[in-house]
């Protein structure tokens, strides 16, 4: 408990474009997307294994809505994801690449 004191009531988080810079705590409420899927339902009721190109989606999606004050993470959490090297870096690039955080 004595860690989570310590904790400031506010920071910022700096994005690459200062016009998404987002503040954290007090009496903000901040959305961020839940990235982590494991799997996709498609639209024909089929589940699948998420693919690079579903993390693209995602990032691309996320990046359009102004719902959204955080964009970012990484996929893949399914055991046969190739999260050795350098898928992850592959995942740092394209979210530099489409968003603006």
């Amino acid at each position: 408990m004595a860690w989570i004191q310590k904790a400031p009531g506010r920071f910022t988080l700096y994005a690459r474009n200062p016009k998404y810079d987002v503040s954290i705590g007090g009496d903000t409420t901040v959305f961020a997307a839940g990235y982590g899927e494991t799997f996709i339902v498609d639209a024909t009721g089929v589940k699948r294994n998420a693919s690079l190109e579903d993390y693209l989606d995602f990032l691309k999606l996320v990046q359009q809505c102004d719902l959204f004050s955080i964009n970012g993470g990484c996929s893949f959490n399914h055991p046969t994801s190739p999260m050795r090297s350098p898928f992850p870096c592959c995942c740092s690039r394209v979210f530099c690449i489409l968003t603006n955080a």
